[in-house]
This record gives structure tokens, C-alpha cells and sequence, in this order.
């Protein structure tokens, strides 16, 4: 494409975005991967384990464990990151809590009001006695609660390995093990749920209300999904049995009540350990559970009633031979999963897969691979990208010292950016444990701790957008496809978006090759700012025969242009049979294809699932030579891909689609 200064670029268009609270900023993301954007690096103490949730507006809040007091205990810190890589808070960030003792492992989730909340686990009482506490801070970055946190449990006993949802209504719901009962009886889930301004909701008790308890065996990393009215649904790996790991549920409404079964659902109790079990929505009022054992990696869907979904045990995603993976809804009742992986035998390597509402795996075997560079790729994490994909990010041994890298995968498994990975930062010195949240506009802030300055770690953040360029800052419109097809005198466009910023709209430009210049013969407005695909097309009708070229010139509401690439038409009779990608795609439920006939044949066109069955005829009669076009409706099909077919004269071309519901 070309802007109006005639810069030239292969994809998107990179528009500069001035919101009205930042006007008067310049973006100052870094778009160098030695460089990136330092969070904090205060005083020479060590800073661990970020963790990241999006401010709503394009922007990012962090939190992390921070020892600058005396080097020798953890307190809590936060900051806000803008839109354009401003620093909105207090330099090196807002003290969350920093009473005595340590304060580890935070978790974050955002308040919904530009906000968030953190919860961690709190040793104030005694050093070995870890309790839970939480804290709200504001968008202006002024803490919300009581100094130093709020008590969500501080029964006797250790409690710790707390996890966070949103309860919908500005609070939050928060999970963690614990061993009130004593050290000789194991770990006990228990959740709290405290509303928007810090009190315990009614219908909750005090130190929080029993998951699972009263059972022998212990119980470990229980984790968390808000179930949209005001409850959760909570996971966790269990010893119940004495011998293995099983992984369970159970379901906990706004009033505080267990819905399921006492002490939970069994999800997965094959022979062996069943561990580390991470949940997400399924899109409706269940969830998705996926876990790892020595099977592989497995996955199971439960609706909101308790009864599970898929086949007993859980439906095989991969081989898991590692020991970490991420996961995320895709948006269509079905999950994303990142995991590590050391097939190779000589290190680990990054692979991602899909999994649809019906519990069938829609990407390659084992997984499309995400890294499979040199050395060891770990500690991925994962976020969607808005438009059905996603984004991973992982640290990366490949030059020596653990570098940050990421990767976006589309809804169909296809990598977008570099091979093996963009490069988020390479700066000398370690870079571990890469945290990332949504920019809102199909890219990501991707924030880790660092120790570029020597011995102590600092935390830094960096923004990828939409096309894997670091640093934009201002997020870009991204054109993902162009397309014309002809019949009988009239050319039809179709383009589509993923994401558009102050996007005024598209002038759709003409040229005739016996003529000498382009001409403008539409506009087309734009969606302003979107993150969410928006399809678009126009009918160029009643033209004469011959060969044309069309473009796009998408203006910004400042004026700024750019163009897109040119689509070449020949409009008159074919010159060759041929078969159009289906269009959209993905679709659901209907989709277009289109072909084309160069002489008077017998035509089939079917439709077939991925093994092998005749799903529909879509055409089968002789036809003229001419230009084609078939509406499919698949309303009656499960999500999934399929194959077309179509046989006229001797030629066949097949091509693949993929449905998703």
C-alpha cells in the first residue's frame, strides 16, 4: 500500500490515532527490542513475576512483587501504561501494599472501571503463615481499599496459590488452596467474593466459603472462571484418592452457594496424575477444562449444570511433554491452547492448538508449531487477538541469554509474524517470564522482568501491533483481504477489516487499460474505530468489456490516505475453467463460492467433511461458459473444516473452508 507521503507497505494500513484524552502526547512506545519501555527500575532491589491486565482504553496496568524497601522482602507495586507508551502513574510505580513480611505472587484482574484488583498471598502475620489480601487501585492510580490490602483470609493455617475472576459487577471472586484444618489433613479449596468497594458480598462468610473440604488428600492450583452471573467455576488438582492426581470442579454461585456436586465434579479421573488444570468460558455458561497427564494434554467442556460434555476423561489435544501450557477462549464456544514442548528430545519449542465447542481438534496433529528455534522457548503465555486468533509470547534461549519473543496464529492456524517469532526484547542480560494483555486492536502489550542492568531485575513492557511491528503505539486498521469477482457487466468488491482506527472510510478508485488514469467512483464510509471484523463491498455495474484495475484509498478522518494493492478484473468470458476461495472464510453460516466456466461443460461442485464423506452437492448440470456464483448456508453443519471439489472437463480443483459457529 502507499499513504499520501508514498511509503509503501505489503498489508496494512498504519494510521496515526490521536484520542481526545491524549492529544496533546506523542506515542512513546519503543520500537526497538533493545530499548523497550521500562515499568520500574528503582534502587537496585530485585522486582519479580508481572503480571498484566488491559486498562480498557488501549493501555496496560501491571503489578509485581517489589523489594526496594530492603532487599530482603517482597511488597506489591503497580503502574498504568497509556495507549501510546505513557507512563500515567507514580515513576516506578503505586505502592499496593507494603506492610512487614512478604507479599508474593500477585494476581490481577481489571475493575472494569479503567481500573483493577490484585490479590496476593501475605506472610504479615509470620513469616511461614501466607495469608490472602487484596487491594483495588483506580484509573488515576489511587489505591481504593484499606493501606496495605484488604483481609480475604486470614484463618489459621497457610493459605496461598490464590487466583482471580471478575464477578461482573465491579468486584471479584477469589480461589486459593488452604490448610486451616491443620498440616496432617492437606489443602482444602476455599473461595471469597468481595463487591466493587472492598466488603465481603452477602451470602459470603468471613475467611471465605468451603470449594472442597471435609475429604482426605490434598488439593493444588485451583484456578478460576467468572460464570456471568456473578459466581465462578473453579478447578483444581486432586489426591482425594491417594494414590493420583485428579482433576475436579465445582461451580459457586453470586450467593455463595456450591451449585454441583459436594466437594466437586470429577472432570478427569484416569490411572495417573491429572495436574495443573487451567479453565476458560466456554461462551455460554460453562467452562473448558484443560489439563496435563501422562496420556499428553487433555480437555474436557462442563455446562453449567455439572454435566460434562465430551467423552469421558477428556478429548486428547496434545502431547504434552513438556509441563506448562496457556489457554483462551476462542470467542466460539471453543479454546486456543499455547504449551512447551520437547518432542525434539533437545529442547523445548512452543506449539499451539485449537478445539472447537465440540471437542474436536481443528489444527494440525500435536499441535501448529508457534517456535521451534534453536535452544529452549518457555513459560508461554497466550492472549486473543479479537478476531479469532491469538497471540503468544514466550522467553527465548536462542541467542544465549533468555531474550522475549511472540507470535500471532489466525483463526485457522496460519503464523502471521516472522518465523519463529518477532522479536519483543533482545537487550543483553536475561529476560524471563513474559506476561501479556490485548491492545484492543488485535495486537499486545507484552510486559516481563529483566536483568539488563546487572545483577537486580527491573520490569519492562513493550506493544506489538496487529502486524508484528513493535512500538506503533497507536494501533493500525488492518485490511485482511480484497477481493473482486465479475458478472455479466458488473465487477464486485468485497474487503474486510479486522480492526480499524479513525477510519473515515475507502474512495474505491478504477482504471481502464485503454485509459490513462485512475478515477474515483464511490466512497464507502468507515467504522471510526472498530475491533471486531467488518466486511465491506460495492457493485462497479453496467461497464464495457475489457480489463480493469481497482484499488482502495482509505482516508482518516485528519485526511491522511493510503492505498491498497491493486486487484486486476478481466470482464468478459473466462479463458480458463477455475474455482475462488469461498468467500468469507471463515464464515458462519453462510458463505459465497465462486467459479468459472471457459467453454459449455457438465459441472459438479460438492462439499466434503475432513474425512472424506459427500457432505452436499452444491451444482451438478451443464452450464454455459460464464462466471458463477453459489450461496452456501451451513446452518446444518457442526464447526469444523471442509473441502470443495469441483469437476468440469477434466479439471478438478479442490479447495478448504472452515466453519465456525
Amino acid at each position: 500500500m502507499k499513504r499520501g507521503n508514498g511509503i509503501s507497505t505489503k498489508l496494512f494500513f498504519v494510521i496515526l490515532f490521536w484520542s481526545a484524552v491524549f492529544n496533546s502526547l506523542n506515542a512513546q512506545w519503543s520500537t526497538d527490542p533493545l530499548v523497550n519501555n521500562a515499568i520500574s527500575t528503582f534502587n537496585f532491589y530485585d522486582k519479580f513475576v508481572p503480571v498484566v491486565v488491559s486498562d480498557g482504553s488501549g493501555g496496560a496496568i501491571i503489578a509485581w512483587e517489589d523489594s526496594r524497601d530492603d532487599g530482603s522482602f517482597f511488597d506489591i507495586y503497580a503502574q498504568r501504561i497509556n495507549a501510546s507508551g505513557v507512563i500515567l502513574w507514580t515513576a516506578n510505580g503505586v505502592a499496593i501494599s507494603t506492610g512487614p513480611e512478604d507479599k508474593r505472587a500477585p494476581a490481577i484482574i481489571s475493575d472494569g472501571s479503567g481500573g483493577a484488583i490484585i490479590t496476593w498471598r501475605d506472610s504479615r502475620t509470620g513469616y511461614a503463615l501466607n495469608d490472602i489480601y487484596a487491594q483495588r487501585i483506580n484509573a488515576s492510580g489511587a489505591v481504593q481499599w484499606t493501606a496495605d490490602g484488604i483481609a480475604i483470609c486470614t484463618v489459621a493455617g497457610d493459605q496461598s496459590s490464590q487466583t482471580i475472576a471478575s464477578d461482573g459487577s465491579g468486584g471479584a471472586i477469589i480461589t486459593w488452596v488452604d490448610q486451616r484444618s491443620g498440616s496432617g489433613t492437606g489443602y482444602k479449596i476455599y473461595a471469597q467474593r468481595i463487591d466493587a468497594n472492598g466488603s465481603i458480598h452477602s451470602g459470603w462468610t468471613t475467611d471465605g466459603n468451603a470449594i472442597c473440604s471435609n475429604l482426605s488428600g490434598t488439593r493444588n492450583v485451583p484456578t478460576i472462571v467468572g460464570d456471568g452471573s456473578g459466581g465462578a467455576i473453579i478447578t483444581w488438582s486432586d489426591y482425594r484418592n491417594l494414590s493420583n492426581y485428579d482433576i475436579y470442579a465445582q461451580r459457586i454461585n453470586g450467593s455463595g452457594d456450591t451449585v454441583w456436586t459436594t466437594n466437586g465434579v470429577a472432570i478427569c479421573t484416569f490411572a495417573g496424575n491429572e495436574t495443573r488444570p487451567k479453565i476458560v468460558n466456554d461462551g455460554s455458561t460453562g467452562a473448558i477444562i484443560m489439563w496435563g497427564e501422562d496420556r499428553g494434554m487433555y480437555a474436557q467442556r462442563i455446562d453449567a449444570s455439572g454435566v460434562v460434555q465430551w467423552a469421558v476423561n477428556g478429548v486428547a489435544i496434545g502431547p504434552l511433554t513438556g509441563d506448562g501450557f496457556s489457554a483462551l477462549s476462542d470467542g466460539s464456544g471453543g479454546v486456543i491452547i499455547s504449551f512447551k514442548d520437547n518432542r525434539s528430545f533437545f529442547s523445548f519449542d512452543i506449539y499451539a492448538q485449537k478445539v472447537n465447542a465440540s471437542g474436536v481438534v481443528q489444527w494440525i496433529t500435536d499441535g501448529v508449531p508457534i517456535c521451534t528455534s534453536a535452544e529452549n522457548q518457555q513459560n508461554e503465555t497466550i492472549v486473543s487477538d479479537g478476531v479469532g486468533g491469538a497471540i503468544v509470547t514466550w522467553h527465548d534461549q536462542r541467542n544465549a541469554s533468555y531474550d522475549i519473543y511472540a507470535q500471532r496464529i489466525n483463526a485457522v492456524g496460519d503464523t502471521l509474524w516472522d518465523a519463529d517469532g518477532t522479536e519483543i526484547a533482545t537487550h543483553s542480560g536475561a529476560k524471563l517470564f513474559p506476561t501479556i494483555c490485548s491492545d484492543g486492536a488485535s495486537g499486545a502489550i507484552v510486559t516481563w522482568y529483566d536483568y539488563r542492568s546487572g545483577f537486580n531485575s527491573d520490569i519492562y513492557a513493550a506493544q506489538i501491533n496487529a502486524n508484528g511491528s513493535l512500538g506503533a503505539g497507536l494501533l493500525p486498521v488492518e485490511l485482511v483481504s480484497l477481493t473482486a469477482s465479475t458478472k455479466n457487466n458488473s465487477v464486485q468488491l468485497k474487503w474486510t477489516t479486522a480492526t480499524e482506527i479513525n477510519n473515515y472510510g475507502f474512495e474505491v478508485e478504477r482504471l481502464a487499460f485503454n485509459n490513462s488514469g485512475w478515477t474515483k467512483i464511490v466512497f464507502i464510509p468507515g467504522n471510526g474505530n472498530s475491533n471486531s471484523i467488518k466486511m465491506y463491498s460495492f457493485i462497479d455495474s453496467d461497464i464495457q468489456s475489457g480489463k480493469y484495475a481497482y484499488r482502495l484509498k482509505q482516508i482518516d478522518n485528519d485526511g491522511a490516505y493510503e492505498y491498497s494493492n491493486e486487484i486486476e478484473v478481466n470482464l468478459g468470458f473466462p479463458a480458463a475453467f477455475s474455482l475462488s476461495q469461498n468467500y468469507p472464510n471463515p464464515f458462519n453460516p453462510s458463505t459465497s463460492i465462486k467459479y468459472q466456466v471457459s467453454s459449455i461443460a457438465q459441472v459438479t461442485l460438492k462439499l466434503y467433511d475432513v474425512l472424506g464423506n459427500e457432505v452436499a452437492t452444491l451444482v451438478n448440470e451443464e452450464k454455459p461458459a460464464g462466471s458463477y456464483e453459489v450461496e452456501f448456508n451451513a446452518s446444518q453443519l457442526s464447526s469444523g473444516i471442509y473441502f470443495y471439489k469441483l469437476q468440469v472437463d477434466g479439471f478438478i480443483s479442490t479447495k478448504k473452508m472452515t466453519l465456525i459457529k
